[in-house]
């Protein structure tokens, strides 16, 4: 497979200087997660080595069936170190769609940097009622206040009340509704404390990059992390005898270039956790914006799961994405390289048409263009010309050009209405913008087209009112248009695309019954668009069923 440069970077394993296992060498083996030397083999799947009765656990794990009974199995998967890319996961066999590829417990959770008020132990919204005795921070009552968590804490951020705080990491104590700065010293330190641990957890965590290189050079950035966590830790919370500034720094490294957010499957409760996270093995995985796997977390343990989106054959990379396939190539590239430091150039990204869905097009300024869509000349050079091109095959554009920073201004232009609209409430105002910029601004394709037709869609799903027989063919047509860019750009298994096939032939249910009681369709065609639509949505369910949080662990076992 070509490796494209796409994945959480990891540091090169200085220690061992062992090869794969499969190199057909007289070498020692490795272990399949840290590549140490490993004279242990599982005898129940054969396919790896391990070091430590650690990281045997995070291969062999107990998955819990029903009530009466459980099962083992082996997770297939194991890293590999290739030349020029360092560390990534590879299926040690075919692995198919929907299958577990990867349970990864986390090292390190906690709260947002900027984040409304959450409780420290279980990252859910809290209100104020209940303020934790030592720190004063507000939390859901006694029980958290005292959990394992927040307790190793708790008496450092003690030392200094929230009274006597840097206004900027103060919480608003009239209105627990505002955003606040004040848990930006709570992940860092936690990160820092599993540093003191020495264990297995840590050594993990620390194998990933902190790129703290390209970190400095953002000096509003790091001279505010210098200013209210560095400073405020080493002198505020009187750690300095016990932390040096390059700890620190180094912790929030790892964090913000590491950690995932802590986003829930879409039946989870309302009050679900909010927050980040560190898991260090879906860290290894290589992104690329067309994945084959994706990760969903248990909303009560934090634990995550990795799945396979598609058939992953063996060898194969396991590959994740780290943003919405929503986000058109040019803001998904920025966005990649400004978090992750790397520039994706992944066949999506290589693709001026990202794989035919035109999702970054813009309709061509030419008033004597009828068909022509501008789109770049080079899709992995952010300052490239863009050019009028036709989308049927031997055809030419008519050669009309516009600069990157003024379709740049054209797309801000239009997404400050999209978020004005977000923002105001006026849901049924989306149809209207689709409308508006659908085939006169836009490719009807658009990402800023489809974040609104997702968003409509939701919202037509979601309301109280109950939706009239027009609005139920305006969803019925995004949804077919909303599938179909997803197919190119995000194929197989995910949440959003699952949601916009169960809406589509629930809508298609509806309004065929409908048009076969208003003579508008035979029942031959009804019966037969019936049978289609219900076994789609067979299919979801199996797919939906198949997310289980079912992984039996051992906390004591992990480090």
């Amino acid at each position: 497979m070509n490796i494209a440069l796409l994945r959480m970077p990891t540091r090169e394993n200085k220690v061992n200087t062992c090869t794969g296992l499969n190199s057909g060498v007289n070498t020692v083996q490795v272990c399949f997660l840290c590549q140490a030397p490993a004279s242990e083999q599982c005898s129940q799947c054969k396919m790896v080595y391990y070091c430590s009765k650690a990281h045997y656990n995070l291969h062999r794990v107990t998955l819990q069936e029903d009530d009466s009974s459980s099962k083992e199995i082996c997770l297939p998967y194991k890293t590999e170190n290739r030349p020029g890319i360092g560390r990534v996961l590879i299926a040690t066999r075919t692995i198919k769609p929907m299958e577990l590829v990867l349970i990864d417990p986390g090292t390190v959770t906690g709260p947002n940097y900027t984040s409304k008020p959450v409780c420290l132990e279980c990252l859910r919204p809290v209100n104020g009622n209940y303020l934790c005795p030592g720190c004063e921070y507000p939390m859901c009552d006694n029980l958290c206040s005292t959990g394992p968590i927040h307790l190793k804490e708790c008496e450092i951020i003690s030392k200094c009340k929230p009274a006597n705080q840097p206004p900027t990491l103060q919480i608003d104590r009239e209105n627990y509704e505002k955003v606040t700065n004040a848990y930006a010293i709570i992940t860092p330190l936690r990160m820092l404390l599993l540093e003191e641990s020495n264990g297995d957890q840590w050594n993990r965590s620390n194998q990933l990059m902190d790129h703290q290189e390209e970190r400095v050079e953002n000096i509003e950035e790091w001279s505010w992390y210098e200013k209210y966590i560095v400073n405020y830790y080493l002198h505020d919370l009187k750690l300095a005898g016990r932390f040096t500034p390059a700890q620190i720094h180094h912790a929030i490294g790892l964090i913000n270039v590491n950690s995932v957010a802590l986003k829930f499957p879409m039946n989870a409760a309302s009050k679900a956790p909010e927050g980040k996270g560190l898991y260090p093995i879906f860290a290894i995985g290589s992104h690329y914006c067309i994945c084959n796997a994706r990760y969903t977390l248990d909303p009560q343990t934090r634990i995550m799961y990795v799945r396979a989106r598609c058939l992953i054959p063996m060898g194969m990379e396991i590959s994740v994405q780290y943003l919405s396939a929503l986000y058109g190539n040019f803001k998904r590239r920025k966005k990649i390289k400004d978090e992750w430091y790397f520039d994706c150039v992944c066949r999506r990204c290589s693709d001026p048409t990202e794989r035919g869905s035109f999702i970054s097009a813009v309709r061509c300024t030419n008033s004597n263009c009828i068909d022509g869509y501008l789109l770049p000349q080079n899709s992995l050079d952010s300052n490239s010309t863009w050019t009028c091109q036709y989308l049927e095959p031997l055809k030419q554009g008519c050669g009309i050009e516009m600069s990157s920073e003024d379709i740049s201004k054209l797309v801000e232009e239009i997404e400050e209405h999209l978020e004005g609209i977000n923002s105001s409430g006026n849901f049924n105002e989306y149809l209207e913008f689709v409308q508006l910029y659908s085939e006169t601004l836009l490719h009807k394709n658009h990402y800023l087209i489809m974040t609104a037709a997702r968003n409509l869609i939701q919202w037509y799903t979601y309301r109280s009112a109950q939706i009239n027989d027009q609005e139920l063919r305006n969803k019925l047509d995004l949804c077919r248009q909303l599938d179909q860019v997803l197919g190119k750009i995000d194929p197989g298994y995910s949440e959003i695309r699952s949601f916009v096939q169960k809406e589509l032939h629930f809508s298609n249910l509806v309004i065929n019954q409908r048009d076969m009681h208003a003579g508008l369709m035979d029942r031959e065609t009804y019966l037969e668009e019936s049978r289609i639509s219900m076994k789609v949505l067979d299919e979801l369910d199996r797919y939906k069923n198949s997310i289980k949080f079912n992984c039996v662990w051992n906390s004591s076992a992990a480090d």
